[in-house]
């Protein structure tokens, strides 16, 4: 997950959320906060880490070409931003019923 900025009450509550529900379905985290992290680069080489199958991005700071250069590469990813209306290439995420097991 990263979140280039201070986990102040707004950003520790989406930091927070996020990481319990990817613990509740047995998925580990790899936490990239805090000032520090608006300074670096990871993008361009997330998918080429295999150590990492998937990245939360917060309020990404990169341009949008480096987003759209993951997407070209099959990184999976999920950008986090209330601030913009979901794409129209979006898709809701069915319900889960309690009879079918978190993968």
């Amino acid at each position: 997950m990263r979140c280039p900025y201070q986990l102040t009450d707004y950003f520790g509550l989406i930091v927070s959320s996020i990481a319990e529900t990817l613990l509740l379905h047995g998925r580990h985290l790899l936490l990239d906060a805090g000032q520090v992290a608006q300074n670096e680069n990871v993008l361009p080489t997330l998918g080429s880490r295999t150590d990492i199958g998937g990245a939360v991005l917060i309020l990404p700071p990169e341009p949008s070409e480096e987003l759209e250069h993951l997407r070209r590469d099959g990184f999976p990813f999920v950008v986090v931003d209330p601030r913009t209306p979901r794409p129209a290439t979006s898709r809701p995420c069915p319900p889960r019923t309690s009879a079918a097991p978190a993968p």
